[in-house]
């Protein structure tokens, strides 16, 4: 199971940004030390996070259903004076926002597991 919580609101009905994601919430040494009970009240458990894709020009951001709890992301174009970003820059757009989920997650689990 995969979980993920601090789901802010967005401007669309029914769809949230999730700002963190644990991949092991149950594991006994690494986990949230909650229940799938308690889990469910602070954020979504799916099985599955698919992976965003690369879109020239482009930069993912993660979202979720929350009535079907489906999982997907949006692209958003990356704005920039002059020409379109290179596959380079944006691929290290995506991995800074990657970075930026792995640090919040890091910093619950460094103070006790939310």
């Amino acid at each position: 199971m995969i979980f993920l919580g601090d789901l802010q609101e967005t401007q669309e009905s029914n769809i949230l940004k999730p700002c963190f994601i644990h991949y092991c919430p149950f594991d006994k040494d690494n986990g949230l030390n909650k229940t799938e009970k308690e889990l469910k009240e602070d954020g979504i458990l799916i099985e599955y996070l698919p992976e965003a894709e690369n879109k020239e020009g482009f930069y993912s951001e993660i979202r979720v259903n929350k009535e079907t709890k489906e999982v997907f992301y949006i692209y958003n174009k990356i704005k920039k004076e002059g020409d379109l970003l290179t596959a380079e820059q944006l691929k290290i757009k995506n991995l800074e926002n990657r970075i930026e989920l792995m640090q919040k997650a890091l910093d619950e689990l460094s103070m006790g597991g939310m």
